[in-house]
């Protein structure tokens, strides 16, 4: 788990390459296992430099490697990983569809009963986990779900690997979950995450991920249903996450802003001022840590945003509004035009307009919040479950336009019919 032994595995591989001549049997070996060191250490750092080396080495290694060789598929099942992780990182598609091609062939390669088979299924479906939270494809979904379940049907009981297979199957059900509302979906997912962290001995380098994830999946059964002691169990279990996970680890920045979700839910429920304050904090040492340009930024911002406006709401300090509307624009600024979180970015966005137009008067904020609202629905899939609470937002602007001094009665027309719509 140190860097420095990542470090000086670099040092020793990258020599290793360096006197090998070309032609070489073993070279491709040698570059394949530069190739995931370099990955760990991206995995540890987020440095860009790493991951873009990984990839270099491990496309060497395959081309290297001729078809029929036995270590082809897990040499392409490096690959795909190395490009998800460089995905996770830039949020270019590009790159999750050349690891899902990558890891596709590793899986069609392998022969059934091999004892790689389960691993590169389990990678291919983390890959379309990814992919689906970016797009928003439910086949993607769907797909990921089945890999992992036949991954974990491949693997026995007692297998170190089954830890990381649950978790990552959980993680499937948990964003099923979010596109359907299915109830069902993050019972599975909790039931999953929980087997995940009870087999994770309590040095595990992954434990902190793993109980980040159980308690994000908490928190989403708790805003379904209210029930304050999994929000409780979602905070402890963040918590940990956090305290485990080094200053210097490019996880840090995403348990922060779950965490921060965490104390932001739990407020709503209790009104307590102190949830409010940590989740601020929190979400906002989460931003600061993060990079510029990472794929996750947007995200973070949005979740800062949101507390911001619960607080605003409560407080009615206008600065705290002021500066959700800035931190909300950049993220809107920043996010992929066809990302899936573009719609919940935009609906909670025209929420702070609203907000403010009702402390201010402000008639334009009053308009700017219908157009980006209208943008919200406009860009949700037909059939989400996010959709009717879009158009009742929807319909609150086309209302508070209409009790301004700029409506009229079209204004009350829509906004009865996107009532009736939700």
């Amino acid at each position: 788990g140190e860097i420095s032994d990542i470090v000086n595995a670099i040092s020793a591989q990258q020599k290793a390459v360096d006197l090998t001549p070309e032609g070489h049997a073993g070279l491709p070996g040698y570059l394949s296992n530069l190739g995931i060191s370099f990955m760990h250490r991206f995995e540890r750092t987020g440095e860009l430099s790493d991951i873009a080396a990984a990839i270099s080495a491990e496309q060497k290694a395959m081309n290297l490697t001729p078809h029929g060789h036995a270590d082809l598929p897990s040499r392409l099942n490096s690959l795909g990983s190395s490009f998800t992780g460089r995905f996770e990182r830039t949020g270019e598609l590009s790159d999750i569809a050349d690891a899902i091609s990558a890891q596709q062939k590793a899986v069609e390669l392998t022969p059934d009963g091999h004892a790689d088979l389960p691993s590169h299924l389990h990678n291919l479906g983390y890959s379309f986990i990814r992919r689906f939270e970016r797009t928003g494809e439910p086949s993607d979904i769907a797909d990921a779900i089945s890999a992992q379940q036949k991954a974990l049907d491949l693997i026995p009981e007692g297998d170190t690997n089954r830890p990381a297979q649950l978790n990552n199957l959980a993680t499937s059900f948990s964003r099923r979950f979010q596109r359907t509302g299915e109830l069902s979906d993050i019972a599975d997912a909790i039931s999953v995450q929980q087997k995940a962290v009870d087999l994770t001995p309590e040095d595990h380098t992954d434990l902190p991920a793993r109980l980040n994830n159980l308690g994000t999946s908490l928190r989403f059964r708790f805003q379904r249903t209210g029930e304050l002691s999994d929000i409780a169990d979602a905070i402890l279990l963040q918590q940990k996450a956090v305290d485990l996970t080094p200053e210097d680890h490019a996880g840090l920045p995403g348990f922060l802003n779950n965490l921060g979700g965490s104390f932001s839910c739990r407020f709503e429920c209790t009104g307590a001022l102190s949830d409010l304050a940590d989740a601020i904090s929190v979400q906002q040492k989460g931003v600061d840590l993060t990079p510029e340009d990472h794929a996750y930024l947007p995200a973070q911002l949005h979740n800062l945003g949101l507390s911001l406006n619960r607080r605003f709401q409560h407080t009615g300090y206008l600065s705290d509004c002021d500066v959700a509307i800035s931190v909300l624009r950049e993220a809107v600024y920043i996010i992929p035009e066809d990302h899936a979180d573009l719609p919940d970015l935009l609906d909670n966005f025209g929420d702070s307009f609203r907000y403010r137009s009702k402390r201010t008067g402000e008639l334009p904020d009053i308009v700017t919040a219908m157009v980006v609202h209208q943008k919200a629905v406009d860009i949700t899939p037909h059939g989400h479950s996010y959709l009717p609470a879009k158009l009742i937002n929807l319909a609150a602007s086309f209302y508070d336009c209409f009790t301004s001094e700029l409506g009229n009665s079209e204004d009350l027309v829509k906004s009865l019919s996107h009532y009736k719509a939700a």
